[in-house]
Formats: structure tokens, sequence, C-alpha cells
């Protein structure tokens, strides 16, 4: 080795004091990407016919058979191709990316319908874009600026019902979007649970139990996806003439809190029945609480919760509880978003019958009936 000033020495260092030989470090290699011509070879086709099936080119006179197309689809996702959305949005095709806006601290329910529209997108050989917030306009908005970077095909949104902003003014037209739950957005297509249906019966099944000061509790309860469970129950109860009993809490709290105020509420307003609009979490701290004030659940007060969680054949008692079918409302807003995709005429809601699952929090004729 050349030695004397200005000489590089190049050292090797693979020996620590121990004498054990430290491995050296393998040179990060690049992962190739795959090409429609690599997946053409492997299916032994020509490169049009898969461009053809993956990304809706080729000329219109290419027909390829199912079981051809079946063989592309299965090369693609075994060899991980994903088309370039830059350069199919400038050809004018499709990015197969859809972008979705969610809440951090979105319910279980919610999450379990973002895993069933993930399955079904992948199904379709689209990728899902996820972004997520709580609570902070600024940050939505820049979740949208990045989608329409991606140029996704579409949007779906769980997180626009909020006290302090409203999203109405960020969506266009050409955002091909489909909402969770009725927004504040005019002109906008939606899937949403028919709350208003579901607790007016609710609330004259209770009657028809027995129960006759029946009330119900809530956070927020300015919320549309709030209102329209306050609209239903007012309707039962103005149909039996009876009073109407509404303890609105407009702050999240802890469940023990909110189980210490609703029990006050009842001793104060000697309810016999208590809907939860909130999820089953709060409606089972409501039951423990009442057991430990005196009250027997549900001789002295009915307790219904809300999402029938799987906690609620657990419970003590086993807990009431409205069934909100998150795998339903997933399908409905997968095909409600391809629909408004392609253009077809489609009506601007699609509302999904909830329904109650009476456990042993309600008067046990409920059950039999």
């Amino acid at each position: 080795m050349k030695s004397g000033p200005g000489a590089i020495k190049v050292f090797s260092l693979n020996w620590v004091e121990t004498g054990r030989r430290v491995p050296r470090k393998k040179k990060h290699v690049m992962e190739t990407k795959v090409r429609l011509v690599d997946i053409a070879e492997r299916a032994k086709v020509s490169r049009a016919t898969v461009s053809r099936v993956l990304c809706g080119g080729g000329k219109g006179s290419i027909r390829v058979s199912e079981s051809t197309r079946k063989r592309i689809m299965d090369l693609a996702k075994e060899m991980n191709f994903s088309p370039d959305p830059s350069a199919r949005s400038l050809a004018g095709k499709n990015s197969y990316i859809i972008g979705c806006l969610i809440d951090t601290q979105a319910s279980l329910q919610k999450n379990a319908i973002l895993s069933r529209i993930e399955e079904m997108l992948n199904e379709r050989n689209y990728r899902l874009m996820i972004g997520q917030a709580h609570d902070s306009y600024r940050r939505l908005v820049k979740y949208l600026a990045d989608f329409r970077s991606y140029h996704v095909d579409g949007l779906i949104c769980f997180a626009h019902d909020y006290q302090e902003f409203s999203l109405a003014d960020c969506f266009r037209p050409e955002d091909n979007v489909v909402f969770i739950d009725e927004p504040n957005v005019p002109i906008s297509h939606f899937v949403s649970s028919d709350f208003h249906q579901c607790y007016q019966n609710l609330v004259l099944q209770l009657v028809d139990a027995g129960r006759s000061r029946i009330g119900y509790t809530t956070f927020y309860s300015s919320l549309r996806c709030n209102l329209s469970k306050i609209w239903g129950y007012r309707a039962g109860i103005h149909a039996r003439r009876l009073e109407s009993f509404e303890l609105n809490i407009e702050q999240i709290i802890s469940p023990k809190k909110l189980a210490e105020q609703v029990v006050a509420y009842v001793r104060q307003t000697q309810l016999d029945a208590m809907i939860l609009f909130c999820n089953d979490l709060f409606a089972m701290a409501v039951c423990r609480e009442l057991a430990a004030a005196g009250f027997r659940v549900p001789e002295d007060v009915a307790v219904i919760g809300c999402d029938n969680s799987a906690f609620c054949e657990y419970s003590t008692p086993r807990l009431s509880s409205v069934e909100l079918f998150p795998d339903t409302l997933a399908e409905a807003a997968v095909e409600l978003l391809f629909s408004v995709i392609d253009k077809r005429p489609v009506p601007p809601k699609v509302l999904v019958a909830p329904e109650v699952i009476y456990r042993d929090s309600t008067p046990e004729s409920l059950k039999n009936g």
C-alpha cells in the first residue's frame, strides 16, 4: 500500500477485543419496480393484454378471457405490482388508490367499518391511503391536499362531524367523496345508520314492556350523528305522550364520572329506563354504578348501550345494545363510492337499519318478543 504524505489509508475493522468477528453490513439493494412487461413474460401474454387487465389500457378490441385475467391478477399480487399513480393520472386513467379521512379517536365500530372497507378495496386491486387527525381542521385539510397530489380515485370520509369547525367548504365535486354518517356538506353522498327509526322503536318497545320514565344520555348533543338519535327518541316519547328526560353532557368524561352523573340523574328523576347513545363501555359502567347505589338492573332501571360490542355477552348483567352492522355499512359505502366514481345515477344517501339486541339489562319480555 502506498505510504507517505497524502496517502489514503483504508482500514477494515472486523474484530473487537473479545475476538468475535463483527459481520460486515450488507449493502441495501433497492427493489426493482415490477413492470407490465415483467408480468407479461411470466403470464406468457402480451404487454398490451396485461395493461388492459391491470390498468384499463390497450385498445378496445383487446379481449381477455376470465382465466387469463385471473392469472394476470394473481401474478400482479404475487409480484407486488402497483401502478404509478402520477403516470396513470397523466394518461387519464385511474390511480387505483382510495383516500380515507378518519379521526384518531374513532370508535371501535368506525374502525371495524374501515377494516371491512380495506378488505373490499383489496379485492378490487385498490390501495387505501389513510389520513388520521383529531379535532384539527388544518391537518384534515392537509391530508385532503395530499390525497389530491396522489390523484386518488375517490375519498371515504369518517372525520367530519365536529363542533368547532366544518369541512363543508373543503371538498370539491371531483373528489368523488362518500361520507360515513350524514355530513354538513351540501350535495353529498353518505352512508349512515337509520338511528331515528331505531330509537323511536326502542322507546315504543320499552313502553310496551311497562316502562314509562325513559331517559337518554349522550355526549355533544349538537353533533349530527347524535341529533338523529335524539329525534328518534323524542318521536317515540311524543307518540306515547310521555315526559322526556335528556341528560346531555357537552364534554368527554371518563366512564366512571359519566356513570356517577347518570345515577344521580336516575335518582333525581326516578327513571325506570336509561338509553346511552355513547358506547357500551359507558353503559357497562352505568350498570355497575347503579348496582353499587342499590338499584337493580333491569328490575328498577333498564339500561341499553350502543355498538353491541363483544363485551356485552360477558358484562354483569349481560348488556342490551344497538347493533350497527359495520360490515353492511362498509359494503354499502364501497358500492356507493364506485357508483359515484363511475358517474352512475345513485341516491344521495344509503341508510342501514340497526337492531336492538336485548339481553339481561332490559325486561325479559323484550327478549321473548
